[in-house]
């Protein structure tokens, strides 16, 4: 019976984060391994591109755990498969048992430290880009700068 309740459990959490990461506006063309590809599936991924095939890439393989306490992650992230600019990440979503009933007690994101630094330097790197966009916004052609503009106000930029 536990078993069969982990899994649901692990199923439904792998859903749920599909829809939060679709729920940015930037990650709709995402789904579940164990829907999508037995393969990634079989190599430990639980979320991945859908199709998989797909132009547009995400850019992570998500290993997704509901676990009451705490988990290897070295483990876990080692069986992950490594491959040119893919970050493996682990989603914990940490819960506890009180009475008879499981409550989630945090959601943690884990990745290699030198993933994380290329995280980092993604991020400062579109953060100078940027800058240097609205440094040079006005020699962009005007009949292009109002669509430009609310491009970037719904990027939240």
């Amino acid at each position: 019976m536990g078993s069969q309740r982990s899994r649901r459990v692990g199923n439904q959490f792998e859903r749920d984060t599909v829809n939060k990461l679709k729920s940015t506006g930037f990650f709709n063309h995402i789904g579940t391994t164990r829907f999508l590809s037995r393969a990634l599936d079989a190599a430990k991924v639980d979320i991945c591109n859908n199709p998989v095939e797909t132009d547009e890439k995400l850019p992570y393989f998500i290993q997704c755990k509901c676990y009451k306490g705490n988990i290897d992650y070295m483990k876990v992230l080692q069986e992950l498969p490594k491959v040119e600019g893919q970050l493996s990440v682990i989603f914990h979503k940490r819960t506890e048992k009180r009475g008879n009933r499981f409550f989630t007690v945090g959601n943690f994101a884990f990745l290699e430290e030198e993933d994380f630094i290329k995280m980092m330097v993604t991020i400062e790197k579109y953060k100078a880009a940027y800058e240097l966009m609205v440094e040079h916004f006005d020699s962009v052609d005007s009949e292009y700068q109002p669509e430009l503009d609310k491009q970037l106000r719904e990027l939240g930029l």
